[in-house]
């Protein structure tokens, strides 16, 4: 029923009468498929390529980060930027 529901061949409405149970229990079916697909049909393989993956880039991420700490040194922090033509704020009054 999920998949039918997936192909929209058919409403949700036809689909749950068609056989005998509720439209939101089909609705859900639907989405439970959609949100669980990779793992039913095969996604454990692309999930542990995937965490590898993500390893590896966090890995790649502190060398990088070292690196650039070594570089430039610490960035300066809360460093407020003036511009000569902004000049001091003014205040505003307002009457209501």
């Amino acid at each position: 029923m999920a998949l039918e529901a997936i192909r929209g061949e058919k409403t949700v409405a036809q689909i749950a009468a068609h056989h005998e149970v509720h439209a939101t229990q089909v609705t859900a079916w639907k989405t439970e498929l959609l949100e669980n697909a990779a793992a039913i049909f095969g996604g454990d393989v692309l999930a542990s390529d995937g965490k590898e993956r993500i390893r590896e880039l966090q890995a790649k991420i502190g060398e990088l980060t070292m690196e650039n700490s070594l570089s430039y040194g610490p960035l300066p922090v809360n460093k407020q930027i003036e511009h000569p033509s902004w000049g001091p704020p003014t205040p505003t009054i307002r009457i209501v």
